[in-house]
């Protein structure tokens, strides 16, 4: 069951990256489905329905329940969380 929102980090060699996306548990194992970005705002969408596993250490913060936009379907599925 997938609930609450996140920040987790990535880190590469060089660089951290940080993602948001939707946790949840899988046989007692955390999984995060990772959201997209919109490019012209802060809006975010489900990229895909692929579930990765990640460990604990990795999660930066949680997110707070995203705002609902209503309207037309394609506006629906965008999610944007009121944080600053």
């Amino acid at each position: 069951m997938f609930d609450n929102y996140i920040i987790v980090k990535l880190e590469g060699k060089k660089t951290k990256f940080h993602y948001a996306g939707q946790i949840g548990y899988d046989d007692n194992e955390q999984m995060i489905i990772y959201l997209k970005r919109d490019k012209l705002s802060f809006n975010f969408i489900f990229q895909n329905d692929q579930v990765s596993a990640f460990p604990a250490d990795d999660i930066v913060r949680k997110l707070p329940n995203p705002l609902d936009h209503g309207g037309m379907a394609h506006l629906a599925s965008h999610l944007s969380f009121p944080v600053n």
